[in-house]
């Protein structure tokens, strides 16, 4: 068997993940998985109306066609606002597959229910999975693949503290872990299949930050997940976004006490460098005004293992 796995940035926190099973002679594609992040789609110069501040959108979406992210397989969503899930998003989410799988913080509720003015938190009736920090949730049999995947804290400041200052503002990152499966009732969703044999050969295993600024105190509580097995890459939300656009002087006093509220250059390269997965990749950059700092491709040299990607790009990990 032959098997590939690439990310491909979408705009602001948007990426999918997918992993494909081929057949080593014929290279046809014989399972395939597909994770997609926090669908925000609105487009260019589009407003996003905070209540306390407003930012607009600088850069479009990189979608490959109108029914592009449709086939998302799981729909990890990491906290309740609305640059990481809008009503462009959700609307993707609602016209992809009916068998699609919602795996969220519990704040998106709030987000559903009030910004984008929802009547259900069922998500057109999907398998929907509210994690808190340190749950899990685990499918033994998912299109041929075992996933499991476990919501860790992301802190939406230099500390618990400072990021519940946001209204919905901690959430969760996700572990995820893949591996291939063989067996009985082979590509068919289920949670109690025992009857499946795990291969080693081509899994995976990442860590989605989501907005979360990384030093030691942050990750103390998750510390053992992180380093329990070796990470093939990490997604990060960069852009050092902060709440300076907060009108009358008040954002930028409380820049000036909680600092940036995701990471930034200097974060990205610290975690990285205490985590040591084997790729990291920036995206959540230059895509709205409240994400200031910004990239370029040779922001991080080649040797460091840390790459930016903009929307469009399209990697093999």
């Amino acid at each position: 068997m032959h098997f590939t796995r690439h990310v491909r940035a979408i705009g602001g926190a948007t990426f999918v993940f997918e992993q494909q099973q081929s057949n080593s002679a014929s290279l046809d594609v014989s399972q395939s998985i597909a994770i997609g992040c926090d669908p925000v789609l609105c487009p260019k110069d589009h407003v996003q109306d905070y209540g306390i501040f407003k930012t607009q959108r600088l850069q479009a979406p990189s979608l490959l066609s109108e029914s592009d992210l449709e086939h998302v397989d799981i729909w990890l969503l990491t906290h309740g606002h609305d640059d990481h899930l809008d009503e462009f998003g959700l609307e993707k989410i609602l016209k992809g597959k009916q068998s699609s799988i919602i795996v969220a913080h519990p704040g998106v509720e709030k987000l559903l229910t009030k910004a984008l003015k929802q009547t259900s938190t069922s998500f057109g009736d999907r398998q929907v999975h509210w994690l808190s920090p340190q749950q899990e949730v685990e499918f033994e049999d998912l299109n041929g693949f075992h996933v499991k995947i476990r919501a860790v804290h992301a802190f939406h400041g230099k500390s618990k503290f400072f990021g519940s200052i946001l209204p919905r503002g901690n959430g969760n990152g996700y572990l995820v872990e893949l591996k291939e499966v063989y067996g009985k009732n082979s590509h068919t969703p289920s949670s109690s299949n025992q009857d499946v044999i795990t291969s080693s050969n081509s899994s995976t295993r990442f860590y989605v930050t989501g907005d979360h600024v990384f030093n030691e105190e942050n990750i103390l509580q998750d510390t053992n997940e992180l380093f329990s097995a070796p990470l093939d890459f990490i997604i990060t939300n960069g852009g050092e976004a902060t709440v300076e656009r907060i009108p009358y002087g008040i954002g930028s006093l409380l820049h000036l006490v909680m600092g940036p509220i995701t990471n930034g250059e200097t974060h990205i390269r610290a975690m990285h460098e205490r985590i040591r997965p084997k790729q990291t990749f920036v995206v959540h950059h230059g895509t709205f005004q409240h994400y200031p700092q910004t990239y370029t491709r040779e922001t991080f040299e080649v040797s460091s293992g840390i790459k930016v990607l903009f929307a469009g790009d399209d990697v093999e990990v």
